[in-house]
């Protein structure tokens, strides 16, 4: 895993970007259209990330990352180890498109 890597306040920013997901999902219509191109951009980003790391596990990626449910509570189908990896990965490719 040390390949995916991060700085612990960038993957913190990262994690609480993601956090904010439900958020935009449940409150989107109500936004100004501006808001709402970037909410909807933002949204997409995660969505395309998780689906980018993982075709087959991008459903629990998303649930991992934007609800913070754990492996456990899942029950994902695959070891703990691959989905550890698979998390860490998510979280540098969102770093990398995110950017800055």
């Amino acid at each position: 895993m040390a390949e995916y890597e991060l700085d612990r306040e960038r993957f913190k920013e990262l994690k609480h970007f993601c956090y904010q997901y439900p958020k935009w999902k449940k409150t989107l219509s109500e936004e100004p259209l501006a808001d709402r191109v970037d909410i909807e951009r933002a949204m997409l980003l995660i969505e395309k990330t998780a689906r980018d790391t993982s075709p087959k596990y991008a459903e629990w990626i998303l649930k991992h990352a934007t609800y913070g449910l754990t492996y456990t509570q899942m029950r994902v189908p695959c070891d703990n180890y691959t989905f550890s990896y698979l998390v860490h990965k998510f979280y540098w490719l969102l770093d990398k498109r995110k950017g800055y």
